[in-house]
């Protein structure tokens, strides 16, 4: 499916796009993100929104990120990201990687 095809399959189309790019994920924008999450729960293509979000924006940061996609929030996504590339093997030996180190193996 192309990224015409599925886009026009969303549930989104029909509604206003300023619903779903929320300023913020704090408290005073919980209202606009609850409801646009809504829209992706019934919406036929939320799996193919969220993958292409995840493709789109890469390896970006979480300040990157924006927007309601595939039902996540830009937090969600990265977080997706993250356990993603932890599961990736020899993700520690990366140059530049940080060893991650859980409270047992710092202590």
């Amino acid at each position: 499916m192309t990224a015409l095809a599925w886009h026009a399959e969303a549930e989104c189309r029909s509604q206003d796009p300023e619903l779903f790019e929320p300023r913020g994920e704090s408290a005073r924008y919980q209202a606009q993100i609850e409801q646009a999450k809504a829209i992706c729960s019934r919406c036929p293509v939320t799996e193919v929104c969220l993958s292409w979000a995840l493709q789109a924006e890469g390896d970006v940061g979480i300040t990157d990120r924006q927007g309601i996609w595939g039902g996540t929030t830009p937090r969600e996504r990265w977080a997706m990201g993250r356990t993603t590339e932890r599961l990736t093997p020899g993700w520690r030996k990366q140059p530049g990687r940080r060893p991650y180190r859980t409270r047992r193996e710092s202590a």
